[in-house]
Parts: C-alpha cells; sequence; structure tokens
C-alpha cells in the first residue's frame, strides 16, 4: 500500500513538473501547480495536493505550460482584461474626486451636564448624516473623545464669546458643538482666546457669540478633497469693536480634532499654495495633530468643564489680508516628506 502512495505522489510530482503552469511572486519566489482560473483578485493554483490562491498585488509574473498559440492568445486576452479593469477602476476614481458632496453646517446644541454617551451618540448621528463620505462603522475616537467626564458643564459660546471664565462661562449653547456636531469640517477655524467683554464706553451691549462663522463646506465622494470657506472679515471687524485680541492681531487657531477622528493623522500647510497665510511651522515637516477632548479649568466653572485640548503654537496662523487660502495637507500615516500626495486635501478659504 505504502509502495502504491508513493508510486501515485511520484507520477503527479512528475505530471505537474511536466506540464506545470509557474507563477513568480515579487518576493523572488516561484510556485509550480496547474493555473485552474484568474479572477479579479488574483490567480488559483492547484498544487495536485491542494489549492493555493495568489492575489494580483503578489504576483510578479506568470507563466501557462503549453507554448501554443491558443494558450497565448488566451493569457493575452486575460492580460488585456485586468489592464481593462484597472483602467475602469482608475476612472471610477477620477470621477469621484470630481463629484462634490454638498454638507450642510449643523447648528450648535446645548451639551451641558449630559453623560458621554449621549455626548458619543450626537456625535455618531452627525456622522452617519453622511455615511457616503465615511461607511456605516463610525465610531467616535477615545483618543480624541475618550476623556470626556460624563455630567459636567461645557464653555457656552455667550461665556467664551463674552462673560470669560466664571460661573457664566457656560452660557449659551455649547460652543465645542461648533466643531463636534459638524465632523467633516476637518479643520475648524476658531479665536484664540476666551473674550471677556468690558462695556467701557456705556453702549449697552447685549451678549453676542461672536465667532469666524462657516459659510458653506464640501468634499468630493472620493475622500481626497474637502472644502470650507469662514466669514473672517465681519468677525474681525464685529471683534475690533469689542476690543478682541486675536481681531487685532489678525491671529487664527486652527482646531483639527475632527480630521484626528476621521483617521487624518499628520497636517501640514502648505505655503506655495496658500494665501495670505502664515504658519509658524518652519521646519518643513508634517505636524502629528495632537487635539482631543478632556475635563479642564480654563472655563473657571466649579468642578471644571468639557473643552478641547491642548494649545499648540503649531496651529495658530496670522492671516495678512482677504481674502486668504490656507491649503491644508493631511495623511493617515506620517509622509516621507511633505511633498508627497496627501490623502486628503482640505482647503479653507477665507473673506
Amino acid at each position: 500500500m505504502k509502495i502504491m502512495i508513493f508510486i501515485f505522489v511520484l507520477i503527479t510530482g512528475f505530471i505537474l513538473e511536466a506540464d506545470a503552469d509557474t507563477v513568480y511572486l515579487k518576493n523572488g519566489r516561484s510556485m509550480k501547480g496547474i493555473i485552474n482560473k484568474e479572477t479579479e483578485r488574483g490567480i488559483e493554483l492547484d498544487l495536485g495536493v491542494g489549492t493555493v490562491k495568489f492575489n494580483w498585488d503578489a504576483i510578479e509574473k506568470f507563466e501557462r505550460s503549453s507554448d501554443n498559440e491558443s494558450s497565448a492568445i488566451l493569457q493575452e486576452q486575460e492580460s488585456e482584461k485586468k489592464k481593462a479593469l484597472n483602467i475602469k477602476r482608475d476612472f471610477e476614481k477620477r470621477e469621484k474626486d470630481k463629484q462634490l458632496v454638498d454638507i450642510a453646517i449643523n447648528p450648535m446644541v446645548e451639551l451641558d451636564f449630559k453623560t458621554k454617551s449621549e455626548i458619543y451618540d450626537i456625535r455618531r448621528q452627525c456622522v452617519l448624516l453622511h455615511p457616503e463620505l465615511v461607511g456605516k462603522n463610525y465610531n467616535p475616537s477615545e483618543a480624541v473623545f475618550g476623556q470626556i467626564v460624563d455630567g459636567k458643564s461645557w464653555w457656552g459660546i455667550l461665556g467664551i464669546c463674552y462673560y470669560g471664565p466664571g460661573n457664566k462661562s457656560i452660557e449659551g449653547l455649547s460652543e465645542e458643538s461648533r466643531f463636534l456636531c459638524n465632523p467633516f469640517l476637518l479643520v475648524c477655524l476658531d479665536d484664540c482666546h476666551a473674550h471677556t467683554v468690558h462695556d467701557l464706553k456705556g453702549n449697552k451691549l447685549k451678549p453676542d457669540g461672536l465667532y469666524p462663522a462657516p459659510l458653506a463646506l464640501t468634499w468630493n465622494l472620493g475622500r481626497t478633497f474637502g472644502k470650507v470657506k469662514y466669514n473672517l472679515s465681519n468677525f474681525w471687524e464685529e471683534g475690533s469693536k469689542l476690543g478682541y485680541q486675536d481681531a487685532k492681531e489678525r491671529a487664527v487657531t486652527l482646531v483639527a480634532y475632527n480630521a484626528r477622528d476621521l483617521g487624518f493623522s499628520y497636517f501640514y500647510i502648505d505655503p506655495l499654495n496658500s494665501k495670505n497665510i502664515i504658519s509658524p511651522n518652519k521646519t518643513g515637516k508634517a505636524v502629528l495633530i495632537p487635539h482631543y477632548i478632556h475635563c479642564g479649568g480654563s472655563s473657571g466653572y466649579p468642578g471644571g468643564s468639557n473643552n478641547s485640548s491642548p494649545y499648540d503654537p503649531n496651529f495658530i496662523i496670522n492671516v495678512t489680508g482677504l481674502p486668504a487660502k490656507c491649503h491644508i495637507k493631511l495623511w493617515r500615516n506620517e509622509p516621507g516628506n511633505v511633498n508627497q500626495d496627501s490623502d486628503m486635501l482640505f482647503v479653507m478659504e477665507l473673506v
């Protein structure tokens, strides 16, 4: 019995060696067998004792055992099919890159004293307004949102724009919801400081939520390009009347935890394609996005408030004139250099 098995294996091996097709892999190895089929994904190779599948991205080339004309024609036809499929896929990607999606700017909401779970639900609902841009399996990043504390206050828009730190810091709708409820604003524009407004001239000023307001937002279906337009001129004009330091210095800060949450970890302002923008980053290297939300004491409200952090000078820019344009390159992984194509180009137009 053992002799018969040995003879069978020997004969089978001889047949495979004599009539075998060969698949050459990119790692330098090669495998012989009978090619059963070619698919969109790769090749299925029968080794005689089992079948192995190889993906196209692992294959350098392959050779069929027969040198007859019909085999050569068949292989050429299969090669042309793969080329046509690759061309089709490239065309579809380019078409998606051209198709723009208008994304509505969501209004601010009240976050005070909600649980972390409730905050996560709000975030998910806002993301899933556009599942075509992020998929249906989204969950908030723990690195970004994991330090939110249950039942805490949040800076209010009136608090941060008018009352300043203290017991009234949470007045108005939660200012962080400008960003948290607009997840596709990958990089958000904000003023650099909380403001305490003093009515020195007796004008009986009314508390107002004054901040750089986004006007319009678009993404492409290929998820490689986004653009937002901000009304910065109104912020400067009205902020100067209220004594805002940021308006006088023409300084704004960029908040990028939305980019980090959606998987873009590295950030760089492209100076060649930007206009009227001065970035503090002179290293010529992409910056790791540090932003997250935690409970801190900046609001001055008893027990602290949930707010974004940290302060990072790499994200404070000066705007030397309007209109301005800020070209922001975003990568999922650290790029070899900043001239490398970005995974996402996010353009801010400031008017």
